[in-house]
């Protein structure tokens, strides 16, 4: 109980600081607000909204199950869990956070996945794109298109490490016989299950706007009354011999709070095999608003946030290995090349606008594929039934 209660008022303290701070200081919060809620609009929901669709419509067309029948091959060896997992897998890789996870949790709740294979799948399924890291962090922060091609094949092979790892540690509950497949999904018709895939996906993507833009203000608050400049200034001393700057430290607090915050600062310092390292494992850590968006998910879906952790743990550490083998092979005249530059992706309206289209196009075409997968197996029982009664 003593616990509990210092537990209550810690914080409270905190979320009161919190409401003090925004009071004292309203001008850099709404600052920090507006230039949020423009990298919402601009990026975020012309990148997560369309696969949000596309990933819901995949699982309740039936589509994620007939094409588990391939994968299962490889996802039940390497990664210990049913093929109709790959689907959060892939699109993990392709569609960036939190499409993987989200995924991974509704598999689980149309019950065509057991509750401890939907929990090894969160601990790895759960990456950044490639439209952030080729176009965000390659392009827009370091102008490299190379940079970002190592980013995402360093974050593919943390991932697909990480999951080969926790699927052999994590057991979790054991199944009892005859208990996979016992509830199996229900196809929907085509017209539900757009109309609920649009619904839930907007909500989802409200919910991640809402995390990014409370987190943006936070750092923001921090910075302003020189929280974050003085850890970074005490850490900057403590270190003194390894010679980093204040702001290389400020970068990394940055990052674990937010992602983009903390990759974006490493852009004006040198692109060396230490900033490269770290950027590399920030991308695999995610940062704590990432985390607070897949958490809200594996809540509703009554799963255990333990693997999930686990596995970003395992992932940043993964991450900023394979980054630093990986720009080993670069040559060191390239990478001096990139050292000072620093972009803003999120008011280029001409790179929002090919991201939307690429986004759109991506959708439609793997849309496309549903509603003809969707269709060829809403016949196969009516041709099946067909030969019964010929029989």
């Amino acid at each position: 109980m003593k616990k509990q209660l210092n537990l209550h008022v810690i914080t409270l303290i905190i979320f009161s600081a919190g409401f003090l701070g925004l009071l004292l200081r309203p001008a850099e919060a709404f600052d920090a607000a507006r230039q949020t809620l423009s990298l919402c609009i601009n990026v975020i929901v012309p990148t997560l909204f369309p696969f949000f669709v596309f990933s819901s419509l995949l699982i309740s067309l039936g589509f994620a199950e007939y094409a588990g029948k391939v994968a299962e091959p490889v996802m039940r060896p390497l990664f210990r869990v049913p093929g109709v997992c790959a689907s959060a897998f892939v699109l993990g890789l392709l569609s960036g956070f939190p499409v993987g996870a989200k995924t991974a949790i509704d598999i689980y709740r149309k019950g065509l996945c057991t509750k401890t294979e939907a929990e090894r799948m969160l601990s790895f399924c759960n990456n950044a794109g490639p439209a952030f890291i080729l176009g965000t962090v390659g392009i827009g922060i370091w102008n490299s298109s190379s940079l970002g091609w190592l980013f995402w094949g360093a974050q593919i092979a943390a991932s697909v490490l990480t999951g080969i790892l926790m699927t052999r540690f994590w057991k979790g509950e054991e199944l009892l016989p005859g208990e996979r497949g016992k509830s199996r999904q229900k196809i929907i018709s085509l017209p539900a299950a757009f109309s609920e895939a649009v619904r839930g996906s907007m909500l989802n993507v409200i919910y991640i706007a809402g995390f990014i833009l409370f987190f943006s203000i936070v750092i923001r608050l921090l910075d302003v009354y020189g929280i974050i400049p003085a850890a970074a200034e005490f850490l900057t001393r403590m270190f003194h011999s390894s010679g980093l700057p204040e702001e290389w430290f400020t970068s990394v607090l940055s990052g674990i709070l937010e992602m983009t915050s903390g990759i974006h600062g490493f852009g004006n310092l040198p692109a060396d095999l230490r900033n490269l390292t770290v950027c590399g494992a920030i991308l695999g850590w995610a940062g704590l608003s990432v985390h607070c968006q897949v958490v809200t998910f594996i809540c509703e879906g009554g799963l255990s946030v333990r693997p999930y952790i686990y596995g970003k743990f395992l992932q940043t550490g993964f991450s900023a290995v394979f980054t630093w083998l990986f720009a080993r092979t670069l040559p060191s005249d390239e990478l001096s090349a990139f050292a000072g530059f620093t972009s803003y992706m999120i008011v280029d309206g001409r790179l929002s606008l090919r991201v939307f289209f690429l986004s759109a196009a991506i959708f439609l075409f793997l849309f496309s594929i549903s509603v003809f997968i969707y269709k060829t197996i809403s016949r196969k029982p009516k041709r099946f039934s067909k030969h019964i009664r010929k029989g």
